[in-house]
């Protein structure tokens, strides 16, 4: 590529095309060559020796691209722009492969996704997908259906969910109550966590009662929309939760089935929360379906909520506030452990 402009900017050289400006500073590029292509311009995308100062700012603001890839390597250092090297392109590998397994978490419960499928799912191409899965397959984050071909989440990455579980600040006694509270109510127990404007089930436990409402761990939920978020986010400092009501609260409510649609709605039932201890959640999100949740205070961890659902048909309003009640004593006495563990470690 030979370019040249006017004033003592020295641009680099390359190719089997020539970019120049001309007298007005604009960029102009001989597409004798096919494998020419122009791209709408960066800054610094090409590299001047010397002189920036002197470089029409029209010249800056955009790049010459050579196959469909910007300059790179020498030219992208010295103007500042990173590499586009081997180190580019391994960080370029992570966060496909990230792409390609957040794409598994949104596929919900038991999904095995093709390639295709994947590939529609992140934006990348399918030849992109393959070869990103090579690895993912080998370390046992993914599996492969050796009969359908399909892809599914690996033994390794249930592994990891583990390692997040035991150092999350919620010990076996957390588990264990959730299964003590689904012996004596007969309902589904949950453990979660609050993930930005969203709460993320970690731990459930089914109960007795032959009717009864499941979500799997793994899954996420608007936590405006749930006891368990509700809960937490009433237990947040004044100033976080007041992040989460303006900056974290989800677009796009309209038209789905959230009893609560605004901000300042949520500060009036986080406010009740507060009151009586317990959270609520009636016919929101989920029709026909009541939750109730409770938060766990630990300390210098992220905050965590116990809560439990109920058919709707299957309960009185009062019955809800008598579970609230018994999930504020539990989470009471499992606080009063967690500590007395802590204070006796420490010792």
């Amino acid at each position: 590529m030979n370019c040249s402009m006017r004033g003592p900017g020295v641009l680099y050289n390359r190719g089997n095309f020539r970019t120049a400006t001309d007298g007005g500073g604009n960029c102009n590029v001989d597409r004798r060559q096919s494998k020419v292509r122009t791209y709408p311009f960066r800054r610094f995308s090409v590299l001047f020796a010397a002189g920036l100062e002197n470089v029409p700012s029209n010249f800056l603001s955009g790049t010459v691209m050579w196959n469909r890839r910007p300059l790179c390597g020498t030219t992208r250092r010295i103007a500042g722009m990173g590499s586009c090297g081997p180190m580019a392109e391994h960080n370029n590998s992570v966060a496909r492969a990230v792409l390609i397994m957040n794409a598994f978490v949104a596929a919900g419960r038991d999904a095995e996704l093709g390639i295709t499928e994947l590939s529609q799912r992140t934006g990348l191409a399918k030849s992109v997908v393959s070869r990103v899965l090579v690895p993912l397959v080998q370390g046992g984050y993914v599996e492969r259906d050796p009969r359908t071909r399909r892809y599914r989440v690996g033994l390794r990455a249930f592994e990891f969910g583990l390692r997040y579980l035991s150092r999350s600040g919620a010990p076996q006694s957390a588990l264990q109550m959730l299964d003590g509270l689904a012996r004596e109510t007969g309902c589904t127990a949950y453990l979660g966590v609050l993930d930005g404007p969203e709460c993320v089930v970690l731990a459930a436990e089914e109960g007795w009662d032959r009717i009864r409402v499941v979500v799997s761990p793994g899954e996420r939920m608007p936590a405006h929309g749930t006891a368990m978020g509700k809960a937490i986010m009433a237990h947040l400092d004044e100033r976080t939760r007041e992040a989460l009501l303006t900056e974290g609260w989800p677009r796009g409510l309209d038209g789905q089935p959230w009893r609560i649609l605004d901000p300042d709605a949520l500060r009036e039932d986080l406010a009740a929360t507060r009151v009586r201890g317990y959270a609520l959640a009636i016919d929101d999100g989920y029709p026909g379906v009541w939750s109730v949740g409770a938060v766990l205070p630990l300390y210098g961890q992220r905050p965590m909520a116990v809560s439990m659902d109920v058919p709707a048909f299957a309960v009185q309003e009062e019955k809800l506030h008598e579970l609230g009640r018994k999930l504020v004593e539990k989470t009471a006495q499992f606080s009063g452990t967690v500590l007395t563990g802590a204070a006796s470690s420490a010792v």
